[in-house]
């Protein structure tokens, strides 16, 4: 027996259906013959949800959500036949490309959270190299007994880690203004 539904998800007539083998639905793409072999290693114990590409009669791809369940069949009765399956195949196509770009759109973000973070990270240690001498230079800048040249020297170089501070802070304004998208 074949569901009217074959013809809506399938683009099947069920009467094209019974009575054929279970690889019928799964050829034309890999991923459908390996979710065939799956549902066909399937026996009465031990029913089998999958998931994968299928192709559609109409030569159209989708992805199947498929439940499936080998004919239970003592085995004297066999009689030689192939088992018989309960087959339940919903196309969650859509389903699955909203989530393949929800997931898409979280791997892009952590990306770019990862590059912030490396950013943010090379920022600090800059600002931190460049603080250090200023600090220490105001320190020896307070002693009374420093002399004219030394405090020239010490001058100069509170002023070019200022300098560079302020260039890595204003590198630092220019990367949060572009990343809120204003000018």
């Amino acid at each position: 027996h074949c569901s009217p539904g074959a013809a809506t998800v399938l683009k099947y007539v069920p009467d094209d259906l019974v009575g054929q083998p279970l690889d019928t639905l799964f050829t034309g793409i890999p991923d459908a013959m390996a979710l065939g072999l799956r549902l066909r290693a399937s026996n009465a114990d031990e029913p089998i949800r999958d998931s994968g590409w299928m192709l559609r009669r109409d030569g159209l791809r989708m992805w199947a959500e498929v439940s499936c369940v080998a004919e239970a069949r003592p085995d004297d009765d066999a009689g030689g036949r192939s088992p018989g399956y309960c087959l339940t195949v919903r196309d969650a196509t859509l389903q699955y490309r909203a989530t393949h770009h929800v997931r898409s759109q979280a791997q892009s973000a952590v990306s770019a959270t990862l590059a912030r973070n490396l950013f943010l990270g090379s920022i600090a240690h800059e600002l931190r190299a460049a603080l250090a001498p200023i600090a220490t230079s105001a320190i020896l800048m307070g002693r009374p007994s420093l002399d004219a040249a030394v405090h020239g020297r010490l001058a100069g170089i509170v002023q070019r880690n200022a300098a560079a501070a302020s260039r890595l802070v204003e590198d630092l304004l220019t990367f949060s203004t572009a990343s809120e998208n204003k000018l």
